[in-house]
């Protein structure tokens, strides 16, 4: 593995979700362990970019849709022959697939899945992505190695599957990363707008405002706690939901204390300033932000929902889990937290319970099954 190789990351962009942000990290470490690295895009945009190591050769397909891309995609793979093709998302993970196939190049194919298929294929808001789901199982076959970013997720994968069982590995995301350490120095007030949060206990959130993420919940049982407490919710991130969200803040008259900042590339310096992180989505894939929150020394509630939170907070003395949809439990235990959560001082001094997801680990252990495999 001292050898140098070639290492083909394959994406659609790099906009604001954590899948992208983790494939940013991966390259930047493979960079750092002298690999060659091409990070293929099918559209280069999106705000990590600027987070990519100048090192890292960035390529663009130049489509507007995936599905558009597989020509271009075929092209690459004959003429540029990477050592080690890594795809994720499962649109692209399909594409990629065929691409490769079509290209008939000798390249190790190794395939990451993000987020719960099962319900994936069922709730989410694009066909495309409901219908690469659906060909998981027929296709995903075709691929040397499935990475699943959980046990949870693993055992779908496995069950879907079967023949790949053997070649299904469970790689944690590459979350903590020396930037974060930088990021909470900032000043905290840039890029979370005119708002003087430091005056209530905060409860922070962050992710896509769209229905997996269950938003409503949080705000229903932000409600419950402002009956108990006087605190100010931050949801740090955008999408289609917002006007849902802000209407549902408007109804239960609690409005001027709910914040929808929108999309920040640096979430740490708000971290610094909360008091207590709620996820509470209907599923996920894993959690990456549960990670950074108890590494930013904030007390957690998530909810039990499949897969990723309870594997996260399993062996974390500061994480709470509720039921997914339940408002008053979710309430009771913000409160909970913000009555003894603990110190941010004491919380961080557990952060070696967060070195399974530190990026040389994970890192590593891509570049194991890579080259080892």
């Amino acid at each position: 593995m001292n050898q140098t190789k070639y290492i083909s990351i394959i994406l659609q962009d790099l906009n604001g979700g954590g899948a992208e942000k983790m494939m940013v990290n991966l390259c930047n470490y493979f960079i750092s362990m002298d690999h060659r690295v091409d990070l293929v895009l099918v559209r280069k945009e999106g705000p990590w970019l600027g987070k990519v190591n100048d090192g890292v050769n960035i390529v663009s397909l130049n489509s507007r849709k995936v599905l558009f891309s597989l020509i271009p995609l075929v092209r690459y793979f004959r003429k540029q022959k990477p050592d080690v093709i890594l795809s994720t998302l499962p649109h692209v993970n399909i594409i990629t697939i065929l691409a490769k196939h079509i290209s008939r190049i000798s390249s190790k194919l190794v395939i990451r899945e993000a987020n719960n298929i099962k319900l994936n294929k069922v709730h989410s808001q694009l066909w495309a992505i409901r219908f690469s789901y659906r060909l998981i199982p027929y296709l995903y076959r075709h691929a040397d190695t499935i990475i699943a970013i959980s046990e949870g997720l693993a055992n779908q994968l496995r069950e879907s599957i079967p023949k790949k069982t053997n070649d299904t590995f469970v790689i944690y995301n590459p979350v903590i990363d020396p930037s974060i350490d930088r990021c909470l120095k900032e000043n905290s007030s840039k890029d979370i707008g005119p708002l003087n949060l430091k005056q209530n206990p905060i409860i922070l959130s962050v992710g896509r405002l769209v229905p997996q993420k269950d938003f409503h919940t949080l705000i229903r049982a932000f409600k419950l706690v402002k009956q108990k407490l006087n605190a100010s919710l931050v949801i740090l991130g955008e999408g289609y939901l917002r006007g849902q969200l802000e209407n549902l803040a408007i109804e239960l008259d609690i409005r001027e204390d709910v914040h929808l900042p929108g999309f920040t590339e640096n979430p740490y310096k708000v971290m610094n300033l909360a008091n207590v992180f709620v996820l509470s989505s209907r599923w996920e894939g894993f959690g990456n932000v549960l990670v950074e929150a108890l590494y930013c020394g904030l007390p957690v509630v998530a909810t039990d929902c499949p897969d990723g939170p309870a594997e996260v907070l399993r062996q974390h003395p500061y994480g709470r889990l509720v039921e997914a949809g339940d408002e008053v439990s979710m309430a009771r235990e913000i409160l909970a937290c913000l009555n003894t959560g603990g110190s941010k001082r004491t919380i961080i001094d557990k952060r070696n319970l967060l070195d399974k997801y530190r990026v040389h680990s994970a890192g590593d252990q891509y570049l194991r099954l890579f080259f080892d495999k």
